[in-house]
Formats: C-alpha cells, sequence, structure tokens
C-alpha cells in the first residue's frame, strides 16, 4: 500500500521544552504515557518502519516512572484513529502550559482518559489514521500533536 502525505495537526499545550518529531514511519504498534498526580509526564511510541522492523522513538518528557499506561495495539489490524486530551497552566515548576490528559482512540476502541481532564480541550478532529507524534517537551511533555493520513 502506497503512503499518503501526512497532514500535520497540533502540537496542541504549552510553548516550552524543545521541538521533536518521530520521523516517518507505516504505523504505531504500542504507545507508554507516563502521568503523575497533576499531568502527563511524558510518551514514548513503538512504530512499525516500512521493512516491518519495530522502532522505539526517544521518552518525549520525564525519564522517571511514575505511573505507566502501555496501550498494546492488535497490530496490524488496530491503528490509531484519534487522540484527544487537555491542556492548562501549571502553578508548580515556574507556571508551565502541560498536557494533563490523553485519550486514544482505535478502529476497534478507546484507551484512556489518561491523566485529568481539566483545562483546554483537544482533538485532532475526524477520523483518520494517526502514523506519528510531534510535540514540545523539557522535563514534562509540554505538548503534543499528530501526523495523520486520511
Amino acid at each position: 500500500m502506497e503512503q499518503r502525505e501526512s497532514v500535520i495537526l497540533g502540537p496542541w499545550g504549552g510553548p516550552g521544552g524543545g521541538g521533536w518529531d518521530d520521523g516517518v514511519f507505516s504505523t504505531i504498534k504500542q504507545i507508554q504515557v507516563v502521568r503523575g498526580i497533576r499531568m502527563i509526564l511524558s510518551i514514548q511510541t513503538e512504530y512499525c518502519a516500512k521493512n516491518g522492523d519495530s522502532i522505539w522513538s526517544e521518552r518525549h518528557g520525564y525519564t522517571g516512572a511514575d505511573t505507566v499506561d502501555t496501550i498494546q495495539l492488535d497490530y496490524p489490524k488496530e491503528f490509531l484513529k484519534r487522540v484527544t486530551g487537555f491542556y492548562e497552566f501549571e502553578f508548580g515548576d515556574n507556571g508551565m502550559v502541560l498536557v494533563q490528559s490523553l485519550c486514544f482512540f482505535t478502529n476497534k476502541k478507546r484507551y484512556g482518559t489518561f491523566g485529568v481532564e481539566r483545562g483546554t480541550y483537544f482533538t485532532s478532529g475526524k477520523d483518520g489514521k494517526v502514523v506519528r507524534f510531534h510535540g514540545r517537551c523539557g522535563a514534562y511533555l509540554d505538548a503534543i500533536g499528530v501526523h495523520m493520513v486520511y
């Protein structure tokens, strides 16, 4: 199957941290979300490369482990079609806008909500296929966005 050009959506969240983009992949196999009491701390994704190999992204955000949620997709039958969540200003840590929660929708089911639904809501919009993530991070996950194909 020929890969179509992806559409970049987001990132949603704050302007802090440095920008990142996971690269070009055909699909997502697994997502690990690390969350604390107040916010999403980091995200790491296992992708499937064009040659079929599995490749893990860097962990974007905090590298310690508070609560780790693992979303194991039923690859190749299941794919990520939409991401939603919330971001909000946090008074601690020098006052940053950070991702508060994430929810993942596939062609089979919903995973999450991970974190607390407070602040400003975001959505990747109409269903498509999420092929990779991008965003901003420093000590935490400041913002997250997606690359979609329709």
